[in-house]
C-alpha cells in the first residue's frame, strides 16, 4: 500500500440514534417553545381552550438496519377537570380525532425516510414543516369543534396526485 491510501470501512448509519437526535434537538425544542409538555421522546401535549392537542412521532414496524421511516400523529382529546390532573387520559370517551401529521404537511399520509436525507437536511425539513405549517394550523384549534374542522381541512393544492 503506498502512504497515502488508507482503507475506509464505512460505518452503518444507527438510524435509531438519528431519529432520537431529531427528537432531541429539533422537535422537542419546537414544542416546548409552543407550549407542548413532553411524555417520553416521542408524545406531548399541550391544553388549548377546552382541548389538549397531541402530537406524536412513531416509527415504522418495518424499520431495520437499512432503512427507517417514521411519522407524525395530531390527536386532541377534551379537557376535562379529571385529565388535567392526569396528564395523560387514556379513557376512549375523551378523545375527539386525530390524523396522521402528514396530511397537514403533504396532503396525504406521509413517513419520513432517514436513509432518504443526511441528518441535519432531515432536521430542516421536519423544523420546516412542524414550525411553518402544523403548529399554525394547531393555533386555530380550541374547541372539539375546531377539531373536527381540522381532520376534514385537506390543503388542495398538496392534495395526493398534486406532488
Amino acid at each position: 500500500m503506498s502512504a497515502g491510501y488508507h482503507m475506509s470501512m464505512e460505518t452503518p448509519r444507527d438510524f435509531k440514534a438519528d431519529f432520537k437526535q431529531l427528537l432531541r434537538h429539533t422537535i422537542v425544542p419546537l414544542l416546548k417553545a409552543a407550549g407542548f409538555e413532553a411524555r417520553g421522546q416521542q408524545s406531548f401535549r399541550r391544553p388549548v381552550g377546552e382541548v389538549f392537542q397531541y402530537l406524536g412521532y412513531e416509527g415504522s414496524r418495518t424499520n431495520g438496519k437499512d432503512s427507517f421511516a417514521f411519522t407524525g400523529n395530531v390527536s386532541f382529546q377534551h379537557v376535562a377537570p379529571a385529565t388535567l390532573a392526569d396528564f395523560w387520559c387514556d379513557d376512549p370517551a375523551m378523545w375527539i380525532a386525530g390524523m396522521r401529521m402528514g396530511y397537514l404537511t403533504h396532503g396525504r399520509d406521509h413517513w419520513y425516510r432517514l436513509e432518504d436525507h443526511g441528518p441535519q437536511a432531515l432536521a430542516a425539513m421536519m423544523a420546516h414543516d412542524l414550525a411553518q405549517i402544523v403548529l399554525p394550523r394547531l393555533a386555530t384549534v380550541a374547541t372539539a369543534s375546531d377539531a373536527k374542522a381540522l381532520m376534514l381541512t385537506r390543503d388542495p393544492d398538496r392534495a395526493p396526485g398534486k406532488q
